[in-house]
């Protein structure tokens, strides 16, 4: 049953990015980000109503309003990274945020991963930079692809914010 929701969320996940492209061509990034936001907040409102409400403190609502205004920005650097750049050059680099997390989780509770572990994340991160391969490509011209793409940089904002 976990594969059949994985792979329903993969699909899903696609659907939304490429639903993203389509409408960053069409609209600004912010009113997509309000569009695709304001219809999961309201769908997440009614969940809650049916569910018989929520409580929460004053540290739950400054979480929750630094999150929500992080979210925000990602959300508007991620449809103009898509909008901009062909989605095989944006969405892999996504693939950096284990990075962050592995080194956020190293400082932070000193937790270690298992060689297993920084194999994955090792073959993720070279997959994104490899799609920028060309037969002139050097490791140098392979870590500037970013720079020279709008959108793979924009991508590289949110991969780090998410980690």
């Amino acid at each position: 049953m976990g594969l059949i929701f994985a792979v329903l969320a993969s699909c899903s996940f696609v659907t939304l990015d490429v639903l993203r492209k389509i409408l960053g061509s069409r609209m600004s990034a912010s009113q997509v980000v309000i569009g695709i936001n304001l219809g999961s907040a309201l769908i997440f409102a009614a969940f809650l109503l049916v569910n018989g409400g929520w409580e929460f403190d004053r540290v739950f609502l400054i979480i929750g309003i630094v999150e929500a205004a992080t979210f925000t920005v990602t959300s508007i650097l991620y449809v103009q990274a898509v909008s901009l750049s062909p989605l095989s050059l944006t969405i892999p680099y996504l693939g950096l945020t284990p990075v962050i997390s592995l080194l956020a989780a190293l400082i932070l509770i000193h937790e270690v991963p298992s060689g297993r572990g920084i194999l994955g994340i090792l073959l993720v991160v070279t997959g994104a930079l490899t799609l920028h391969l060309n037969r002139e490509s050097s490791l140098k011209s392979l870590i500037r692809a970013p720079s020279k793409e709008p959108g793979s940089w924009r991508m590289i904002l949110v991969a780090v914010t998410w980690g």
